[in-house]
């Protein structure tokens, strides 16, 4: 499903903490993600969002990797937001980069030719910047020539619900918002997702964190 590559062993117990690495510099600079996962179809993440200020579930959502075919003239994922009824998907390309967010067949929203959260191979210390145009079509707007500098903070080890993982941390952020992805190899998607939006957002302020809290990945 995936290629991991670690330079140097990594030998620690797990941490009981919520995120701490348990490597040492020299061990987190050798470990290195080399190419996207293949996302097995059938897949199911179940997602528990809390708001951090009020410490209150807000949420809880289930994905589902549903199919794997053609959007715009490229092979993409198309992850169902639903839980499996059909109706909402997340569009991501095959490099795992979200390219779209469709309802009962419209675009609501949508990003070209993607927002690159992920680029490969993933190791600590990298960075890039994606740059993007974005249209929101059900408030008739878009962002033309977006960009944000996207860094692969660390390489730690995550406790949530469905259990602990080694997880690169990866930051995407403008004077607006700030978004990390804790993005697991070992199963192909981030564990935990945190949005920082502040008073000049225009969704307005709020912070808030998602969880995986259990997960099936069909023949693993």
């Amino acid at each position: 499903m995936k290629k991991i590559r670690f330079v140097a062993l990594l030998l620690a117990s797990f941490s009981a903490s919520t995120c701490a690495s348990i490597f040492t510099d020299k061990e987190v600079l050798s470990v290195i993600a080399e190419s996207p996962p293949v996302l097995v179809l059938d897949s199911k993440f179940v997602f528990q969002e809390t708001d951090l200020d009020t410490g209150k579930i807000t949420s809880t959502y289930t994905w589902v990797v549903k199919e794997k075919k053609e959007y715009e003239g490229r092979l993409s994922y198309w992850i169902d937001t639903t839980g499996g009824q059909g109706e909402n998907f997340n569009i991501y390309d095959t490099n795992l980069n979200w390219k779209a967010f469709v309802v009962k067949g419209k675009k609501r929203t949508s990003a070209f030719p993607c927002i690159q959260e992920l680029s490969w191979p993933l190791k600590v210390g990298k960075n890039w910047q994606t740059s993007y145009d974005y249209w929101d079509y059900l408030k008739g707007n878009s962002v033309r020539n977006a960009s944000q500098l996207v860094i692969v903070e660390s390489y730690e080890e995550v406790k949530v619900p469905a259990g602990i993982f080694q997880t690169f941390k990866i930051v995407r952020e403008t004077i607006i918002f700030k978004v990390i992805n804790w993005y697991a190899p070992s199963i192909g998607i981030s564990v935990k997702r945190q949005i920082e939006r502040t008073t000049d957002n225009p969704l307005g302020y709020g912070r808030f964190i998602a969880e995986l809290t259990e997960y099936d990945i069909p023949n693993k």
